[in-house]
């Protein structure tokens, strides 16, 4: 797991885009032909952003509570305004996710 600490409101939505991008490149070059699911959330109580990847076998991500998956563009958003969705109503986990 990677875990990164920005000043979440000095940021826009397309540096994260182009930051998580990178990140999965970066995965991308380092893995030896494992399906990956690369996934990304908030961890607001941090402030940090947490990054980490699973064998697409387990089929699950490894949370204990209800998740909002985003596309790329609204998860960018969600960092851009510092909103996990779990402090917010229905209480949901905004995560995204990408396959390798």
């Amino acid at each position: 797991m990677l875990s990164f600490t920005f000043d979440l409101f000095e940021r826009e939505e397309e540096f994260f885009s182009l930051f998580l991008n990178y990140c999965t490149e970066l995965y991308k070059n380092t893995v030896n032909d494992e399906l990956l699911t690369i996934y990304c959330w908030l961890d607001e109580l941090a402030g940090q952003i947490r990054l980490s990847a699973v064998s697409q076998s387990h089929e699950k991500l490894p949370f204990r509570v209800d998740l909002n998956n985003l596309p790329l563009e609204q998860f960018c958003e969600s960092l851009v305004i510092g909103c996990s969705g779990i402090y917010s109503k229905p209480g949901n986990l905004n995560v995204w996710q990408t396959y390798l």
